[in-house]
């Protein structure tokens, strides 16, 4: 009974907002399988916007100063990312 206390412990944690993310997981999943064109956009669409956002915060961590190695290194991560 012992080893069972932590995994419920942690069940009750969960949250309706982890539930609708469950959900709305199972939902995407389902529709990748039903339609694999639209979602092969969708991903590329995703993944050039993190790309974007994350060449952004590069280029804002550039702003905290520091060493020259580490500004010129930021600059050119944000570059790398923003042009990938």
């Amino acid at each position: 009974m012992a080893t069972e206390r932590p995994v419920i412990e942690m069940a009750k944690r969960f949250t309706g907002w982890n539930i609708v993310a469950a959900l709305l997981f199972i939902v995407l999943g389902l529709f990748a399988i039903i339609e694999p064109a639209t979602a092969v956009v969708g991903i590329a669409w995703l993944l050039g916007w993190l790309l974007i956002l994350g060449g952004i915060a590069h280029f804002i961590a550039t702003l905290r100063g520091g060493s020259t190695t580490r500004v010129v290194f930021q600059i050119l991560s944000a570059i790398a990312f923003a042009t990938a």
